[in-house]
């Protein structure tokens, strides 16, 4: 779990607001602190196609 903090709190320092993440990760992250879990959203694939398609949805939103 540290692994997954340490990297979102570099993602939110750089101002990141959503992050992709593999769906094996979901359980883990039920442990990290609210002050982290507020600051950026998380979304959850299953696989590459899901979250190439998240990724570029967004982009073409932003």
């Amino acid at each position: 779990m540290g692994g997954i903090q340490a990297k979102l709190l570099a993602a939110i320092e750089a101002g990141v607001k959503t992050v992709i993440l593999p769906a094996e990760n979901e359980q883990d992250v039920r442990f990290l602190p609210d002050y982290i879990r507020d600051k950026v959203q998380l979304v959850f694939v299953r696989d590459i196609q899901e979250a190439l398609r998240v990724a570029l949805t967004r982009a073409a939103t932003e």
